[in-house]
């Protein structure tokens, strides 16, 4: 069970949480988009980095607070991007699952330790399950209804599912 009393965050728990979400946004800032939707960026090593070294909470804390920077309209996600619709895009799904899944690499690293590279590595490879797949709830179903909708099927046949 979360007590919340065993988590009090300390100066340096404070500077470390902000020095890993300036890293993550620093890493997502270079792009390569391939289908036009979604970019690709090394924005999800900034979030398995900021849980593997962080722990539980403070990397799921990093993570939260790199969103919630995006969300007031800095322009520090995926190619410059902010504000309240990079959440209701193609990467809003993404972004709050990068939450979720930094949170429970973070858990697992702290549960198993970090002085094996291979159970480190599985946590991470279990964040990132977590991470990507509740990118297809808010935005990327956004993207596909709008791209493939009922009337744009019936109207074209160039619709694909994206």
């Amino acid at each position: 069970m979360f007590n919340a009393a065993t988590y009090r965050a300390t100066p340096r728990d404070l500077a470390l949480i902000a020095v890993f979400t300036a890293l993550t946004a620093v890493l997502a800032l270079p792009t390569v988009t391939i289908s036009g939707i979604a970019p690709i960026t090394l924005q999800t090593l900034g979030f398995m980095l900021a849980a593997s070294i962080l722990g539980f909470p403070w990397g799921g804390a990093s993570v939260a607070l790199y969103v919630l920077l995006i969300v007031v309209g800095l322009p520090i996600g995926a190619g410059g991007r902010g504000g309240l619709a990079v959440l209701t895009g193609p990467t809003g799904g993404f972004l709050l699952g990068g939450i979720v899944g930094a949170l429970v690499t973070g858990w697992l690293v702290d549960k198993w330790g970090r002085t094996n590279p291979f159970l480190v590595g599985l946590a991470n490879i279990i964040g990132l399950m977590v991470t990507s797949t509740p990118s297809a709830c808010p935005g990327s179903a956004g993207a596909l209804t709008r791209v493939c909708s009922p009337s744009s099927r019936s109207a074209s046949s160039s619709c694909r599912a994206t």
